[in-house]
């Protein structure tokens, strides 16, 4: 791909991610509720699973672009969303839904928190 690409053509630029250590979203969010680090779960839509407990939202677990539905707050809202889903030409394969954790501060607004690691600095 780009980083073995891009090694063999400039093998001493520094790059600053490889892809191939880093797990993707769905193993990530799994590992992550099995560590207990997060409260909710992600569960794959193409196996048939059916999310343990709403609200989710469901996703493509490849993409960057978020959620493709609102909140689903019970199995009826779920099948709606599949079924809407399947009428935008959306396969099952590749989606996940993923359970909504977020807590409104108490000034009303919500935040998300991030880090990025760049080298060896955070």
């Amino acid at each position: 791909l780009c980083y073995d690409t891009l090694r063999g053509v400039a093998p001493d630029a520094r790059q600053l991610n490889r892809p191939a250590r880093v797990k993707d979203r769905f193993p990530l969010l799994v590992g992550l509720k099995n560590a207990g680090i997060n409260s909710y779960y992600a569960t794959r839509i193409e196996n048939g699973e059916r999310p343990p407990e709403y609200p989710v939202f469901i996703r493509a677990e490849d993409g960057c672009r978020g959620p493709e539905t609102d909140l689903i707050g019970n199995d009826d809202e779920y099948d709606r969303a599949l079924e809407d889903n399947k009428a935008q030409g959306k396969a099952r394969r590749g989606r996940i839904a993923i359970g909504y954790a977020a807590q409104v501060g108490p000034d009303g607004f919500f935040r998300k928190y991030g880090a990025y690691r760049l080298g060896g600095d955070i």
